[in-house]
């Protein structure tokens, strides 16, 4: 792979960057060549890699969308095992493909039972460097060098992922809220199974209930409107939600029978994802906020019986099953019958929009409540658990509210769920769930790179912000109110990680010596071994929330000195042992946000962990590098100190193999580490022997090796790809 090095001093980051394509003058120079007059579509067909500068230019030309830059880097960075890098763009483009090429149906049901049929291991045998990847309701472990994968169902891991933890639904936050919201409704599901349909706010006084009480779930309801002032003119979308929640509910029953009711849901401590017998987020929130406090085991057999009746009537496919339910007169008569399954119904409350919120035409006061709902409409998602209607995922994530709604549930409440509107066997790639927990993985990641354009760089204004993210509204007036709440939710919290993705910032390397200085020679899968001291709370809470920095298009613009990726200070000694500061962090704006805290915040630190901090780096490693870099090139710098703090996510301490490596290669350098993890509760962790005077003279070396710093080298414009990052820093070969 071509790349350009640069000898002489570090560069430094410009003040301004080319804002027509966010990216430093130095890219001016940059010839993308053949790329130039390829589309993205042709780009992946030609399976073809650019260089990371390339790679930047060719996807920011001619095109000022989020969107398109995302679909040009997916098509012209590494291949990975996973689906990639995804953006409502690859998404339409994978389901075209996918339909293209589908076998019938029949032929397609034989395929997945030669799947099912085919040779499992009983167990994994590890030997060697293990990586692997989560398809669908399976693990999918590969060995490095070796061409066999070993499969294993999530729901029977091997003696490998026996270590767990409890991962229960939560119980929900609305039993602890006992007094009313002023503005706040819900709607219990049986009076929607009794109505059949939607029916408007001011037609449903008397109906609604303000607050939540023990034993009952509220499910806050995300959804198209398929008409301006109807959201469901035929009735279809009630139909769908009401079954979808029997449905859950059902789910539930099975699992308190299989797993038992007052076992909690299992999740494997070492690669972070669910094991063991479990059901939907839905139907576990069943089980969590409806059985456990109001069934015992004497009625669970009778519950049973109830729903193993309705499971024979309805067939696999739910969704034909109740659009054909007109008026849910079908289900009323079922339940009547079955009062214990009637009863969990009344049990749970819904926010729907058109139900729970005034709707037009309004008099005085109920604009005033309607004001008031929409300033609790994330408080209305923080209660309870959001479900998602579903049928078509790129429309619904292109509306402003759909996508505010979506994002708040994947970043603040915690989790979501998709009823499906697509019956089955209509989609071959597995239907709304999946292409929306694809997207989900990557599109907050491009709504936090436009905010932090507008806001931290002031690259752009808010309404040139929305237009690059391709979402509209019906109501222009909403659009400053959603780019407010949008930018109010902090920085995407949950890891993805390609081989393709995109490093720049500079990667501090202990110095041994004068020119001399300790790489790793891999990268690690996690960190190898987790913080043994919590030492105290930070007050950082609102680190990488961009709404603390001013109101819109007040904010103030991240300074020079953050924008640098390596600084040193010269202080007057105080007695404390020097540190040094090593930011990772998800691309180049969020770690000079973080980096501009760090700086101003530096006297705090210091006090908390008892060192004078000497230097500071920031490293970007970025999955969709579509928004202002300000710096583009990756370093790499020595650093003396003998205490090393890595300022990031707990998400990328525990999963992410660049800090792996910069945190094994500092102790392998007999550096003491100290974590301070930007979460909801900010705080400072350590490892043994922080903080230390001086390194340690007999460290164990691991999986690092000595290299030679030239002086003179500046580096790689565009940064390199995660997957050839260990042969940039010389680990591999000392050179």
């Amino acid at each position: 792979m071509r790349r350009r090095r640069w000898l002489g001093c570090p560069p430094a980051a410009e003040p301004r960057v080319g804002w027509s394509r966010r990216l430093p003058a130095a890219f001016g120079a940059v010839e993308v060549g053949e790329w130039n007059s390829l589309s993205a579509a042709d780009a992946r067909l030609s399976g073809h890699v650019a260089d990371a500068a390339t790679m930047l230019v060719y996807s920011r030309r001619g095109t000022r969308s989020y969107d398109e830059i995302a679909e040009r880097v997916g098509a012209s960075t590494p291949r990975d095992v996973t689906a990639g890098l995804t953006d409502r763009l690859t998404m339409r483009f994978r389901q075209e493909r996918a339909l293209r090429v589908r076998r019938p149906l029949a032929l397609e049901a034989i395929r997945r039972e030669q799947d099912l049929l085919s040779h499992r291991p009983l167990d994994l045998t590890v030997d060697g460097h293990l990586s692997y990847f989560v398809s669908g309701d399976e693990i999918v472990f590969r060995v490095e060098g070796a061409p066999v994968t070993w499969r294993f169902a999530l729901s029977y891991p091997p003696r490998l992922l026996a270590d767990t933890v409890d991962d229960d639904v939560t119980e929900p936050t609305a039993w602890r809220v006992l007094l009313p919201k002023t503005g706040l409704w819900w709607l219990p599901l049986d009076r929607l199974i009794r109505q059949g349909r939607l029916v408007r706010w001011q037609d449903l006084r008397g109906e609604r209930v303000a607050t939540i009480g023990q034993g009952q779930l509220p499910v806050f309801v995300s959804h198209r409107w398929l008409a301006v002032d109807q959201p469901d003119p035929t009735g279809r979308q009630a139909r769908l939600i009401a079954w979808h929640l029997l449905a859950a509910i059902g789910e539930a029953v099975n699992i308190a029978e299989a797993r038992g009711l007052h076992e909690p849901r299992r999740r494997s401590y070492i690669v972070g994802h669910r094991v063991g017998m479990g059901g939907s987020e839905l139907a576990e929130a069943c089980l969590v906020a409806l059985l456990r406090p109001t069934v015992d085991d004497g009625v669970l057999g009778e519950l049973v019986a109830e729903t193993r009746s309705i499971e024979e009537l309805v067939d696999d496919d739910l969704v034909s099953f109740a659009e054909a339910d007109d008026g849910l007169a079908k289900m009323r008569g079922l339940l009547k019958r079955r009062p214990l399954l009637a009863e969990l119904t009344s049990r749970i409350h819904l926010w729907i929009d058109y139900c729970c919120l005034p709707q037009p035409p309004r008099t005085e006061p109920e604009h005033a409540e309607f004001r008031d709902g929409l300033r609790l409409l994330n408080t209305a998602q923080l209660l309870g658990l959001t479900v998602i209607l579903l049928d078509d995922v790129e429309d619904y994530t292109r509306r402003a509210w759909c996508l505010l709604e979506a994002i708040t549930a994947y970043r603040l409440a915690g989790d979501y769920d998709v009823l499906s509107g697509l019956p089955e066997n209509t989609d071959p790639l597995g239907g709304p769930y999946t292409h929306l927990s694809d997207l989900l993985l990557d599109l907050p990641q491009l709504v936090w790179r436009a905010m932090l354009d507008t806001e931290l760089f002031r690259a752009i204004d808010w309404r040139e912000a929305m237009t690059r993210l391709d979402i509209s509204v019906t109501d222009p007036d909403d659009l400053p109110f959603i780019y407010d709440l949008l930018r109010a939710i902090p920085a995407p919290n949950r890891l993805h990680t390609l081989v393709g993705d995109l490093i720049t910032g500079v990667f501090p390397l202990p110095q041994t010596s004068v020119g001399s200085a300790l790489a790793p020679s891999k990268l690690g899968a996690t960190v190898a071994e987790p913080p043994r001291e919590r030492i105290a709370p930070l007050q950082w809470a609102d680190v990488l929330n961009l709404s603390t920095r001013g109101a819109v298009g007040k904010t103030s613009a991240a300074p020079v000195a953050a924008r640098q990726p390596f600084v040193k200070w010269w202080k007057a000694a105080h007695g404390r042992p020097k540190a040094h500061v090593a930011i990772v962090a998800s691309c180049e704006g969020e770690a000079v946000l973080i980096a501009d805290w760090v700086d101003s915040h530096r006297a705090e630190l210091e006090t908390t962990c008892g060192v004078m901090v000497s230097s500071r780096s920031w490293l970007a490693d970025d999955v969709a590098p579509v928004g202002t870099l300000v710096y583009g090139w990756l370093a790499r710098a020595p650093v003396t100190a003998p205490n090393w703090i890595i300022v990031t996510q707990s998400a990328r301490r525990g999963h992410c193999s660049v800090t792996a490596a910069l945190a094994e290669t500092a102790r392998n350098a007999g550096r003491a580490v100290a974590w301070a993890l930007l979460d909801e509760e900010a705080h400072v962790v350590t490892e043994a022997g922080f903080p230390a005077r001086s390194p340690n003279p007999e460290p164990e070396r691991g999986d690092a090796s000595q290299i030679r710093l030239d002086p003179r080298d500046q580096g790689v414009l565009g940064g390199v790809y995660r997957e050839n990052l260990i042969a940039f820093l010389g680990g591999d070969s000392g050179a």
